[in-house]
């Protein structure tokens, strides 16, 4: 593991972990505000103001592993490759 010291690795770990804090803030309103316009919209796509509000349906994802014969088959064989991604948390 890398420690760093240098003031801009610093400077930007913390300023990504403050866009990050404000992030979870910004999406836990989002879900309170999308709740509010789901329940004023009757749960129904509407419109007003110049604003569409669209009810989407999406088809559920396929539960594998409840596949009778699938059972015992090595699916890994099908993985796709692993996806490399950096996350940053305060310790």
């Amino acid at each position: 593991m890398l420690i760093h010291t240098d003031l801009k690795w610093i400077s930007n770990a913390a300023l990504l972990y403050k866009l990050k804090q404000k992030r979870k803030e910004l999406e836990a309103q989002e879900v309170k505000v999308m709740q509010e316009l789901r329940i004023l919209s009757a749960d129904q796509t509407s419109t007003g103001g110049g604003f569409l509000f669209a009810k989407e349906i999406r088809k559920g994802a396929i539960a594998y592993q409840e596949i009778p014969v699938l059972r015992g088959l090595d699916l890994e064989v099908y993985r796709k490759d692993d996806v490399v991604y950096f996350k940053l948390s305060k310790i």
